[in-house]
């Protein structure tokens, strides 16, 4: 008999844990030899203005506790932070030594007056030249010896209790979008597989079928199509729970592990297929059709993208001989589809379940040429 107390064992043996304070002075020179990675590619999603980053000085000037981070100790001994990165990154910035994605020294930050110390205005960690405003020696070495409490999942742990712990932390109560997250774990399995989908992203031909605001883009909702395009053709919904976004991450995880998927195939695919949408539909392509009005209006839908892609892109070949005026009756016939209109009511998993059902009845290979 299956018991709480069997689960929670199980579970237990599979994470491997260790705690203890560490200076700043010691993460600093981890940091400095390359035995921490904080990714500074997440810095899209870790938005901290300037008076976080002075507060958060303040508070270990202050004596003020911060939070712990937490790291993932990789085969190769480096710690890879999990949670933590916009603390560690404002530290090691101010004190002149981080560098961006492309391992380029950034410019070390001028701090901004606070709550309780506004003589922070424009003070530097440390200059050259006696007149600007920086720390004093005492104060440094303060900062140095502080201590953050640091969190470690060992290498010993399941993989996989990276991302979870990850997404625990960074989901729900956070400005972070679930793709936020998701590129995040991304990264950490694989920067190169991030890489690729940053560059489908960047296709014209996407774009133009895929016309996204400023601030969709600056949430990765773009990135997140992409995504949704790659797991749709190669995800299996058996594996589907209660949230798609988890099933998103963890088919995504598992697709970046798999030896036989390949990325150069999988953009020509995507390449040709947009070229395709692009030269027929344009942004007609995943816009809600209005009968009444006989025109495709309104800002491009997931619903559309999920149950138009993973279809189409296996059938180039057949859709290539199909004109514009038949494909675009194709889309009509999907959106004048009662299950397609009613599947925008339903719960998330339910409704992609039932969008790809009804893709599949109208582009699959099996479909009949007028829908």
């Amino acid at each position: 008999m299956i018991t709480l107390q069997s689960q929670i064992d199980k579970a237990s043996r599979t994470i491997d844990t260790d705690s203890y304070p560490i200076s700043i002075g010691e993460l600093i020179n981890m940091y400095q030899e390359d035995e921490i990675d904080v990714h500074p590619e997440f810095q899209r999603a870790f938005r901290w203005e300037i008076e976080q980053k002075s507060a958060l000085i303040e508070s270990v000037l202050l004596g003020i506790p911060i939070p712990p981070i937490f790291v993932f100790t990789r085969d190769d001994g480096v710690w890879d932070v999990i949670d933590g990165q916009q603390l560690l990154s404002t530290i090691f910035q101010f004190v002149g030594i981080y560098k961006d994605s492309k391992r380029e020294l950034l410019p070390a930050i001028k701090l901004t007056k606070t709550k309780f110390l506004s003589l922070l205005e424009n003070i530097v960690w440390e200059n050259e030249e006696e007149s600007v405003y920086q720390l004093s020696r005492a104060q440094r070495i303060m900062i140095k010896r502080a201590k953050i409490d640091v969190k470690i999942l060992k290498a010993t742990s399941d993989k996989d209790s990276k991302y979870d712990l990850f997404q625990r932390l960074n989901s729900g109560g956070t400005s972070l979008t679930p793709q936020e997250v998701r590129t995040c774990i991304i990264i950490m399995e694989n920067e190169e597989f991030y890489r690729s989908l940053l560059e489908m992203s960047n296709n014209e031909d996407f774009k133009d079928c895929l016309p996204l605001t400023d601030r969709a883009v600056d949430e990765q909702e773009n990135i997140e199509f992409v995504v949704r395009f790659i797991v749709s053709r190669h995800g299996d919904i058996k594996d589907m729970e209660q949230s798609l976004h988890d099933y998103l991450t963890e088919s995504i995880v598992k697709i970046i592990r798999d030896d036989e998927f390949s990325m150069d195939e999988e953009k020509k695919i995507f390449n040709a297929l947009f070229n395709y949408l692009n030269q027929n539909t344009v942004e007609d392509t995943f816009k809600r059709y209005n009968t009444n009005k006989e025109s495709f209006q309104g800002p491009p839908t997931i619903s559309a993208f999920e149950a138009i892609i993973p279809f189409i892109s296996s059938n180039l070949d057949k859709y290539s001989q199909i004109t514009g005026d038949e494909f675009k009756q194709k889309l009509i016939s999907m959106h004048q589809n009662d299950i397609y209109k009613d599947a925008y009511r339903r719960r998330s998993t339910d409704r992609y379940k039932t969008l790809l059902k009804i893709g599949e009845e109208i582009f699959g290979e099996n479909a009949n040429k007028e829908s």
